[in-house]
C-alpha cells in the first residue's frame, strides 16, 4: 500500500506541473492536499518519512524557493493531523533543508518547532532526532562544545528509547568529535560501546570506521599489536560485506603498521593491495598516498633505482588528477633518494620544491583554521545580536508607551499654555517634512522593487514555459501504458530542464524505444532535445526507416544537416540506444537494437542462476565527425516472455557521492540484477530511493535517465 501512494502522487504531481506553470495555487494546492492525505493514511513513521522526503524533492527540482513555501503550507495542514509525529518529522525535514542551505537561524526555528512539539506529546525518539540535528548544525558552524552536548543529550534518549541504528550515529557523532578534539581515552570508550552494537544492521560502514579509528588511535600511541588486531576486525567486517573501497583503506592502514614495525614485506603486499583496489575505484587521492608509500619502504630497504621510479610515476599521477598537497611528501622522499645516492644537486632541487610545497600547505591550513574561527566568531555574534535585538525591542516598546504618555501630558498643557502650543506646532512641522522625506524614499524603494519584481517573473516564466514545451514532447503515460505495458521511467534532470529524454512511437505492428543524452544539459540539452525529437519524427515517418542501425544513420545525417556542422568542427550530437520490439507469438518477442554510446542491458528469466546480460554499443555519437564512415551495428535477438530490459544514460553511472566517488556502470548492472525480481514498480522505487542515499550531501552532476521494459 506504501508504494502505491507513492505512485499515485508522482503522477498527481506530473500531471500538475504539465498543465501550467508551478506556481499557480490551484495546480500546486491540489498537490499538498494528496499529499497531505496520502500521509495520513501511512501508519508507519519511517515510511511516512520517507515519503515526506520525496515531496522534497519533488518541490525543489522545480524550484527551490517555492519548495520552502509549500512545505510550510504543508506544515500548516499537519498541524491539525491526530498524529503529531507527522507535524514533527515535517519540521525536522525543512529544518535540515534550511541548514543544507546555510541558513542556520531559519534551521533553528523549525528545529526548535520539532522539539516543542516532541516534548509536548512525549514524542522521545523526535526529541533525540531534534538534539541530533541540531548537533550537526553547531558541528557546521565549528560550535564544538556545543555541538557535543547536543549529540550526549540525543545518545542518552536513544539509548532509552531509539533503534540501534539512531543510537550508532550518535554515539559515532560523539566519538568523532571526541577524536578530532584529541581526547583519545572518551573516543576509544565510545567507538568500543559502537562496535559492540554489532554488525547486523543496514550502516555497517559505522562499524567499520570504528574498528579503524580505534586502530588509528592505537597506532598513534605506538600499541601496534592492538592496532593490528582493530584494523583486522574492520578488514574482516568489510570483506564481509564485500566492500571494496574499506577492503583497500584496511590494507594501506595495515601496511603502514607493518612499515612502523620494520616488516618491510608484508607492508609491501598490503600496500600492493591498496593499489590495487584504489586503482579499480579510481580513487586518485588513496592511490597516489599508497603509491607514495611504496616509494618510501623501497627507500628504507636501500632499493633507490625502485624507489626513484615509484615517486616518479606518483609525481605523474599528482599532477595529472591535481592532487597538490601530496607532492610535499614525494618531492622529500626523492630528494632522500638523490641524497642517498649522492646526486647531490638534484637532492637540494627536490629539498626546495618540498619546502616550497610544505610552506604553500601550511599558510593554507593557517587560512582554513582562521575562517574556521571567524565563522564561529560570527556565529556567536549573530545569536548574541539576536538576544540584543530582543532586548532593545523590549525596551523600545517600553520607551514607546512612555513617550505616548508624554505626548499626551504635552498636548493637555499646550490648551494652556500658547507658548508651548507654538513650540508644539514648529516640532509638527520638522516631523512632516522629515516623513515627506521618507515617503520620498519608501516610494522610490517600491519602484526599484516593482522593477525588480517583474523581472524575476520573466525570468521564471520563460523558464516555466521552457519545462512545458519539453514535457510536452515527452510520450504521455496513456502512450507508454497501451504500448509498453509493465514498463518504469527513472527520469532526474539536473536543472529544471533536461537534455535527456525518451522517445516511444509505433510504426505498423513495432513499437520502438529510444533514450537519448544529448550534447549539454539544461537550456543547451533541452534545445537538443528538441532537434532530435523532431528529427526522430521525420526519420520514421518520412525517410520510412524501421531498421533501429539504419534510423540512427539517418538520425546522424539529418543531425549534421540540421545543425550545419562542417566537417572538421566536432562536440555536436548525442549518445542514443534505440530497441524495436515485435511481439513474434505468444510466448516470445523478436527485439532489433542498436546503440550509440548506450548499451542493452537485459535478464532472461526463469535461468537458475539469473545474469545480467549485455549488448554492446556502437562508439560513435550521433552527429559527431570521426574522418571516417560511421556505421551502426544493428542487433536481432529473440527473448521469451517476462525477459527484462533496461537501457540507461550515463548520468547514473557518472554521479558521485559525498567522497567524490562515480557510482559506475558496472554498479549499476550489479543493482540491476539483484533488484530484477521485484516487480517493476518497486524496481523504480528502490532506484530513486537508492539514489537519494547514494548522493546525500553531494549535487547531481548530469541528467540521470533509466528505462526498465518487462516483456509480457
Amino acid at each position: 500500500m506504501y508504494f502505491i501512494y507513492k505512485t499515485l502522487l508522482a503522477f498527481c504531481l506530473c500531471a500538475c506541473i504539465s498543465k501550467r506553470a508551478f506556481t499557480q495555487d490551484n495546480y500546486v494546492n491540489p498537490i499538498i492536499e494528496n499529499f497531505h492525505q496520502t500521509i495520513l493514511m501511512i501508519d508507519d513513521q519511517h515510511k511516512a518519512e520517507k515519503v515526506m522526503l520525496d515531496y522534497r524533492f519533488a518541490l525543489q527540482i522545480l524550484n527551490d524557493s517555492l519548495c520552502m513555501i509549500h512545505l510550510d503550507k504543508l506544515i500548516s495542514l499537519m498541524d491539525k493531523c491526530e498524529l503529531p509525529w507527522r507535524c514533527s518529522s515535517m519540521n525536522l525535514l525543512v529544518g535540515k533543508l534550511y541548514r543544507d542551505k546555510g541558513k542556520f537561524e531559519q534551521a533553528m526555528r523549525y528545529f526548535d518547532k520539532a522539539k516543542e512539539i516532541a516534548q509536548a506529546h512525549d514524542l522521545k525518539i523526535d526529541e533525540g532526532k531534534h538534539y541530533l540535528e541540531v548537533g550537526e548544525l553547531y558541528q557546521t558552524k565549528y560550535q564544538n562544545n556545543e555541538a557535543l552536548l547536543n549529540y550526549l543529550k540525543a545518545q542518552e534518549i536513544f539509548k532509552k528509547y531509539g533503534t540501534k541504528t539512531l543510537l550508532a550515529y550518535a554515539t559515532n557523532s560523539i566519538s568523532l568529535r571526541h577524536y578530532h578534539d584529541g581526547d583519545y581515552d572518551k573516543a576509544l570508550k565510545g567507538f568500543r560501546e559502537l562496535v559492540a552494537l554489532g554488525d547486523d544492521f543496514s550502516e555497517h560502514r559505522l562499524i567499520i570506521n570504528s574498528w579503524n579509528t580505534l586502530g588509528l588511535i592505537f597506532k598513534n600511541r605506538q600499541v601496534y599489536d592492538q592496532a593490528l588486531k582493530n584494523y583486522d576486525q574492520a578488514l574482516a567486517l568489510a570483506v564481509k560485506k564485500k566492500d571494496s573501497a574499506w577492503i583497500g583503506i584496511m590494507n594501506g592502514n595495515i601496511g603502514e603498521v607493518y612499515e612502523l614495525t620494520g616488516d618491510y614485506k608484508e607492508a609491501e603486499r598490503r600496500y600492493l593491495i591498496d593499489q590495487k583496489l584504489s586503482w579499480q575505484q579510481r580513487e586518485w587521492g588513496s592511490l597516489v598516498n599508497v603509491m607514495n608509500s611504496l616509494g618510501g619502504i623501497y627507500l628504507k630497504q636501500g632499493w633507490y633505482s625502485k624507489a626513484k621510479n615509484m615517486y616518479d610515476s606518483t609525481l605523474r599521477m599528482c599532477k595529472k588528477q591535481g592532487l597538490y598537497d601530496i607532492k610535499e611528501r614525494v618531492y622529500r622522499g626523492l630528494a632522500m633518494v638523490f641524497q642517498k645516492t649522492k646526486k647531490f644537486e638534484l637532492a637540494n632541487q627536490y629539498l626546495r620544491l618540498y619546502l616550497d610545497v610544505k610552506d604553500s600547505i601550511l599558510r593554507r591550513q593557517t587560512q582554513n583554521k582562521l575562517e574556521k574561527v571567524e565563522m564561529a566568531y560570527r556565529f556567536r555574534e549573530q545569536r548574541n545580536e539576536i538576544e540584543s535585538l530582543k532586548n532593545k525591542n523590549a525596551l523600545q516598546n517600553a520607551w514607546n508607551v512612555i513617550i505616548t504618555l508624554v505626548v499626551l501630558i504635552i498636548a493637555i498643557i499646550a490648551l494652556v499654555l500658547y507658548r508651548n502650543n507654538r513650540i508644539k506646532q514648529r516640532n509638527n512641522k520638522l516631523l512632516k517634512e522629515k516623513q515627506e522625506k521618507i515617503i520620498s524614499q519608501r516610494d522610490a524603494i517600491d519602484k526599484k522593487s516593482k522593477v525588480l519584481e517583474s523581472r524575476n517573473q520573466q525570468v521564471q516564466s520563460s523558464i516555466r514555459a521552457a519545462f512545458a514545451i519539453q514535457n510536452a514532447l515527452l510520450p504521455q503515460r496513456q502512450k507508454l501504458d497501451r504500448l509498453l505495458k509493465s514498463y518504469f521511467v527513472f527520469y532526474r534532470p539536473k536543472d529544471v530542464v533536461s537534455g535527456d529524454f525518451y522517445w516511444v512511437q509505433q510504426a505498423r505492428d513495432t513499437v520502438y524505444i529510444g533514450i537519448l543524452d544529448c550534447t549539454g544539459h539544461g537550456v543547451p540539452g533541452a534545445f537538443m532535445s528538441l532537434i532530435a525529437n523532431t528529427l526522430l519524427d521525420k526519420v520514421l515517418r518520412e525517410k520510412n526507416k524501421v531498421i533501429p542501425a539504419n534510423i540512427l544513420f539517418q538520425l546522424h545525417l539529418e543531425i549534421r544537416k540540421a545543425l550545419r556542422v562542417p566537417d572538421e568542427r566536432d562536440n555536436f550530437g548525442l549518445d542514443m540506444g534505440l530497441i524495436a520490439i515485435k511481439q513474434r507469438d505468444n510466448t516470445t518477442y523478436k527485439v532489433q537494437f542498436a546503440g550509440a554510446k548506450i548499451s542493452l542491458y537485459y535478464v532472461l528469466p526463469n535461468t537458475e542462476k539469473p545474469k545480467i546480460c549485455e549488448t554492446a554499443n556502437d562508439r560513435f555519437s550521433i552527429g559527431g565527425n570521426y574522418g571516417r564512415p560511421v556505421e551502426f551495428t544493428n542487433h536481432l535477438l529473440s527473448f521469451p516472455k517476462s525477459t527484462l530490459l533496461y537501457l540507461s544514460t550515463d548520468g547514473i553511472a557518472d554521479q558521485n557521492n559525498h567522497i567524490r566517488r562515480s557510482f559506475t556502470s558496472e554498479k549499476l548492472k550489479k543493482w540491476l540484477l539483484q533488484n530484477h525480481q521485484r516487480p517493476i514498480d518497486e524496481q523504480y522505487q528502490q532506484l530513486n530511493e537508492m539514489m537519494d542515499r547514494y548522493m546525500h550531501n553531494t549535487e547531481q552532476r548530469d541528467d540521470m535517465l533509466l528505462m526498465g521494459i518487462q516483456l509480457i
